[in-house]
């Protein structure tokens, strides 16, 4: 019994101020996540009501959207995990720099990288989906033709919530996740229902509301009081700082935009295997990320409070402080891998109403809740590892494990084998397990503490 309770409960190792920073941000984090998971979904719950097809549509290019959403998120990991370093070292005036040339590189890339995908919005849509139903694709086109100009809003809205987080402050991130979503539901009702613009309104809905809260973060950061308020100013050191985030945040970037383009690649087998497939997966996606919100939101205060605890502890305190975070993680998993089984089904039918698309995405929810024990260490590590600044290891061993199992995975057994959506479930889980064990391995070999040691010498030099 005592083995089962340390199972589900492992002891506490981690300083009162580690614990402190878990219990002061995490409730925050909470609602938070609530809200952004709200934000990402409402247009398929709202797609729901208009058909399969709909669904579908707005679920393809969810795939590129939520993709591009975390890439730019992972790149602001770079200004968090130094803003954080400089809070729990107290030096403000440093993290004020930092904020600032961190909003500033990130914007400009973002932006680019925006602009891009907004002119060749239809030769992507028709090379990723082109197997899908005509209808689907032009239902995507349609969609993407709002969406794809939303990267740089996403960037400053997670960049800035990453620097209050970063200041030990979830409560005003909450606050602008819930407008955001309060935006999103009032332009969904206008647009999308009481005007009937269907696909258009639903994506002009998405575009707005993720503006309106890029502008109401970036506004409470430039506030007067706030210790990491922005400050651009361009001398000799700011190539150096560019570099320092450019260096946690680029490796994060590219590992998730890997990752994340393994998904756009399972998208393509999936386009190929039917409407009520495509809809299935959405609706298994929507759900299951809702029942992973106490997962993620201690997943995303991850590196906000091991970079503090980096900047106050220096390398004493790190371990301790990253098995505490993995701990509590861990027993958050147990009992969403139990919600994945007992709440499928009405999870399910939230995001659709199609009994094909519910009775596939069932199955998938019930065999997804077996990968649960190893999330913990497929997540909370890595971004622990980041957060010091060891993030190529976690960038190619992601990179390699999600192409590997992932797509080729998929492939022989979606595809090949004719497996369908359990294949899509099942590389997911062998991907996770994979990433765990390695991550495991390295926190234990204390290698990613070596490379907090490399980073700190180059700092002080």
């Amino acid at each position: 019994m005592s083995r089962l309770k340390d199972w589900l409960f492992p002891p506490v190792r981690a300083g009162a101020a580690v614990r402190e920073d878990m219990r002061a941000m995490l409730p925050g984090m909470l609602i938070e996540q609530v809200a952004a998971t709200l934000l990402d979904n409402i247009n398929i719950v709202v797609m729901g009501f208009i058909g399969s097809e709909a669904t579908a549509g707005v679920s393809q290019v969810s795939t590129i959207n939520n993709t591009m959403m975390i890439v730019v998120q992972f790149f602001a990991m770079g200004g968090t995990a130094l803003a954080a370093r400089c809070a729990g070292a107290g030096d403000s005036r440093e993290g004020r720099r930092v904020a600032g040339d961190a909003i500033a590189l990130g914007t400009l890339l973002s932006l680019v990288a925006a602009l891009a995908l907004f002119f060749l919005r239809e030769p992507l849509i028709r090379a990723l989906f082109g197997a899908a139903e005509d209808a689907v694709v032009a239902n995507s086109l349609t969609y993407y033709r709002f969406t794809a100009l939303a990267p740089p809003l996403w960037f400053i809205y997670f960049q800035c919530c990453g620097l209050m987080r970063a200041a030990g402050d979830t409560r005003r991130p909450m606050l602008v996740s819930v407008a955001a979503n309060a935006l999103s539901i009032l332009f969904n009702l206008l647009f999308t229902l009481k005007l009937a613009l269907g696909i258009r309104g639903s994506a002009l809905s998405y575009l707005l509301s993720v503006a309106g809260g890029a502008v109401i973060a970036l506004a409470l950061t430039l506030r007067g009081g706030f210790a990491l308020r922005p400050e651009l100013r361009l001398d000799a050191s700011t190539a150096g700082r560019m570099r320092a985030i450019a260096s946690i945040g680029l490796p994060s970037s590219v590992e998730n935009l890997m990752f994340n383009g393994t998904k756009l690649v399972i998208q393509v087998f999936v386009a190929g295997m039917g409407t009520a497939v495509i809809s299935a997966n959405q609706v298994f996606n929507s759900a299951s990320n809702v029942m992973l919100i106490p997962l993620m939101s201690v997943n995303y205060l991850t590196t906000p409070v091991v970079g503090r605890c980096a900047g106050r502890e220096g390398a004493a305190g790190l371990a301790a402080c990253l098995e505490y975070l993995h701990d509590r993680a861990h027993t958050v998993a147990i009992f969403t891998g139990l919600a994945h089984i007992v709440l499928a089904l009405p999870m399910a039918l939230v995001f659709s109403r199609d009994a094909e698309s519910v009775r596939l995405a069932v199955r998938m929810l019930m065999l997804y809740a077996l990968f649960s024990p190893f999330m913990p260490g497929c997540f909370i590590y890595p971004n622990g590892f980041k957060a010091v600044g060891d993030a190529k290891y976690p960038m190619l061993y992601s990179t390699a494990s999600a192409w590997v199992v992932r797509v080729c995975g998929t492939w022989l057994f979606g595809v090949a084998l004719g497996w369908g959506t359990a294949a899509i479930v099942l590389t997911q889980g062998l991907d996770h397990i994979s990433r765990c064990a390695a991550y495991t391995r390295r926190f234990k070999s204390g290698r990613w503490l070596a490379a907090f040691g490399k980073t700190q010498k180059k700092e002080e030099g």
